[in-house]
């Protein structure tokens, strides 16, 4: 890593929290001891910081990546997709229905299935149909573990578990008062749920 290298990177850094908030486009991106990795390039299971320095991606952007950065094939295919129909915010195209029914052939439990942008979606869906198909409020959510970035569940994926809200909120748990609308209905569980599970929301909300 030379000076200017570093300088480079420091600057970038500088830049990025000048204009965004954290300097990351999500909280999960800030990483204890990272603060400031500015990202270069990536390959395969690698990425490179504005240092020079090569890391091994184990985090894989929770999971995306499936075939490493950059492969080539899935490169080609995006691209050819993108040049033929490219993004649309109507209608469904024949790439969208092809994909459905390949899963819905290979997953037996598979009736239909919503193709969403981000996991966030995927969950907030999954939620809200949940919620409107049982007519119960409560979910359960892992601690330590990344469901999305809506309410219900955008909570203790790097807090510790006795933070289980932000202040505010557990100030105004305490007190007995309203919280947002899906923030007290969210409840976190440290470990793995057993048929204990069944007490969790007992124990949290009577």
């Amino acid at each position: 890593m030379s000076a200017t290298q570093a300088d480079q990177a420091a600057g970038l850094a500088a830049r990025a929290a000048a204009v965004i908030p954290g300097g990351v486009n999500s909280g999960q991106r800030r990483v204890p001891g990272l603060e400031e990795l500015i990202i270069t390039a990536t390959s395969g299971s690698t990425f490179t910081d504005g240092d020079g320095r090569v890391y091994t991606d184990y985090h894989a952007a929770f999971g995306p990546p499936l075939l490493g950065h950059n492969d080539p094939d899935v490169d080609a295919a995006a691209a050819a997709a993108a040049r033929s129909v490219g993004l649309m915010g109507i209608g469904v195209t024949k790439v969208e229905i092809e994909l459905a029914e390949r899963l819905v052939a290979a997953v037996p439990s598979l009736e239909k299935v919503l193709l969403t942008c981000t996991g966030s979606e995927a969950t907030f869906h999954a939620l809200r149909l949940a919620r409107t198909a049982t007519g119960r409020r409560h979910i359960i959510k892992f601690q330590g573990c990344y469901h999305g970035w809506h309410d219900s569940v955008a909570m203790n994926v790097i807090s510790p578990a006795e933070r289980r809200h932000g202040p505010a909120v557990r100030h105004r748990l305490a007190e007995g008062r309203q919280v947002g609308r899906h923030s007290g209905d969210s409840l976190v569980a440290a470990e793995p749920v057993t048929e204990a599970g069944d007490h969790l929301v007992e124990d949290e909300h009577g």
